[in-house]
């Protein structure tokens, strides 16, 4: 293989000096879809200067090796003369949130006509608060193999109408209950706030107009406070307006403001105001108020004050198929020593106040016992895990990623994951694993899982094994899969691991050993092969098990 990957590479960068692109394509095809990216970057960065794949290719994988500003400086390099490099440099800077993203995509449709360029363009738009603009750009000029654009289109349109049918209704309302009806559909753009932040401003518009046609009939006119404030803290920011709406709500009578304000202070983990305000509004009979305060108190064991509200809640809503297993959990949880966690409950303010003064390890403990127990959105956790992540430490790295996923935001998952991996977070090996793997850079991954599995865990045994096997290193593949054969035999990876487990054995010239092994995956071989039946380069380099299992079999007679 090597003389191959030689003569390969030279051929490559020999092409990308002749200015030979499809040749260039095609060679640097061989070494991804054979996983051999580690060989292919030395050529890719002799053919760089002159070639857009080759540039486009080493950048990609840069970025997803973590070198941002190296990929960064490769895609600029021909982004002003290639569509693939335009596109690229486009998504880079538009997960860094810089407006420059709008420009190359700009660039790539303009000049390339690249869908994809177009359907960024159409986000941007959207993002900016016009959907109906977006979906009419999208469809503009459209045709049946552009099927890509219209799942955009369908979602910009749904959420043009739904703003569209507000106003219609509002227009129309003769009543403060009419009003307050008209503006019901609008939750369902809460979870689009933060990919679309423009789409606060015309929605809140529509918030203030319910609010002045219900001005005369609290009920109604505090719904409409309500809803109006709950958008304001799905999008984040304006924490005072959301408070203030809430209040205003909470003053005409509606309870149900008692528990959203509950429920902030609850995310920011307040949890001493969480429990007064869930407590005004539970004993006000607010039916959510009551729940919630059960589970508050049953996340940090003052298990009689959660059985009593789970037992409150029942009163209310006495055939609800759920509180019984919540009292259940209440019955189990009270055998567990529960010292350390009441301390640590105690401990908060303290906590809190330490960080407010500068000590980002106070400010993890804070963020991180919230967060464990349930306790605090993420959102409002990340501020208070941040300064010790920044500050080198792993764990609290691994947690930021985490918070980040959990807010959707996922190239700033992906690029804390990788950093708290770098700082030995075997988690974040994990997960920096399984991101190369998605992308296809199998010599990463394996790096990450063998990292990942130093401390015993099967899978992550599984995982750098399997990568092992693919690339024939049977030898090297041996004790990982035995190790997580041996672990995960009856997990839901323990099929697939013995599947490469007994490939490995055969392999190895040890079939008599292989065969129950392939025989126990061989039954069940062609669903996990289905597992993944959307991606032909990943079934590509799956063992036929079947077939082995025969040879095996044939080997192990002859023997």
């Amino acid at each position: 293989m090597s003389d191959l990957v030689r003569e390969t590479g030279e051929a490559l960068v020999a092409a990308a000096e002749a200015g030979d692109g499809k040749a260039v394509r095609r060679m640097s095809g061989f070494f991804v879809f054979r996983a051999l990216v580690d060989e292919g970057i030395p050529y890719w960065e002799r053919a760089a200067p002159v070639s857009s794949w080759a540039a486009f290719t080493l950048a990609r994988y840069r970025k997803i090796r973590g070198d941002r500003a190296e990929a960064e400086r490769l895609y600029r390099s021909f982004a002003g003369t290639s569509g693939d490099c335009a596109y690229g440099l486009g998504v880079l800077l538009g997960e860094d949130g810089d407006s420059e993203a709008q420009a190359w995509f700009r660039t790539g449709w303009e000049d390339w006509r690249r869908l994809d360029c177009k359907i960024e363009l159409g986000k941007g738009i959207a993002a900016q608060g016009r959907p109906g603009e977006a979906a009419a750009f999208l469809m503009d000029g459209a045709g049946l193999g552009d099927i890509a654009v219209f799942r955009w289109v369908e979602l910009f349109e749904a959420m043009q109408k739904t703003l569209d049918d507000a106003a219609a209704s509002l227009d129309a309302a003769g009543s403060p209950a009419e009003a307050a009806g008209s503006i019901l559909d609008l939750a369902g753009l809460r979870d689009s706030l933060s990919a679309y932040p423009g789409l606060l401003a015309p929605t809140e518009e529509l918030y203030l107009r319910a609010a002045d046609l219900s001005a005369s009939d609290p009920y109604p006119h505090s719904y409409i406070l309500l809803e109006h404030a709950r958008t304001l803290y799905a999008a984040g920011g304006r924490a005072d307006d959301c408070a203030a709406l809430l209040h205003r709500a909470g003053d005409l009578g509606l309870h149900a403001a008692s528990s959203a304000l509950a429920g902030i202070a609850q995310d920011r983990g307040d949890l001493a105001e969480a429990e007064r305000a869930y407590t005004a509004a539970a004993e006000a009979g607010e039916p959510d108020s009551v729940f919630n305060l059960a589970l508050m108190y049953e996340a940090v064991f003052r298990l009689d004050d959660a059985e009593h509200w789970y037992r409150r809640y029942l009163d209310l809503f006495p055939d609800d198929p759920e509180v019984p297993g919540q009292l259940a959990h209440v019955a189990r949880k009270r055998s567990i020593d529960a010292t350390a966690l009441r301390e640590r409950v105690a401990d908060l303010p303290r906590l809190r106040a330490a960080a407010e003064a500068g000590d980002a390890r106070a400010g993890y403990l804070f963020g991180s016992s919230l967060w464990t127990w349930k306790q605090g959105s993420a959102r409002e956790m990340l501020p208070w895990i941040l300064p010790l992540a920044e500050e080198g430490d792993a764990e609290a790295a691994d947690l930021v990623a985490e918070l980040y996923g959990r807010l959707g935001k996922a190239s700033l998952r992906d690029r804390r994951r990788l950093r708290a991996a770098e700082l030995g977070d075997l988690n974040a090996c994990r997960q920096a694993g399984l991101l190369s793997n998605h992308h296809k850079d199998w010599q990463q991954a394996e790096r990450w899982f063998v990292r990942s599995a130093s401390d015993g865990d099967g899978l992550d045994a599984f995982f750098a094994g399997k990568l092992m096997a693919q690339r024939e290193s049977f030898a090297e593949a041996e004790p990982l899969l035995r190790h997580a054969w041996a672990q995960g035999e009856h997990e839901a990876y323990g099929p697939e691991a013995a599947g490469y487990y007994g490939v490995v054995l055969h392999r190895l010239g040890r079939s008599a050993e292989a065969v129950p092994l392939l025989e126990a995956a061989a039954e069940s071989w062609s669903r996990i092969v289905l597992r993944h039946s959307d991606d032909v380069d990943v079934i590509a380099r799956a063992p036929n098990v079947p077939e082995l299992l025969k040879e095996a079999r044939a080997a192990a007679g002859a023997g």
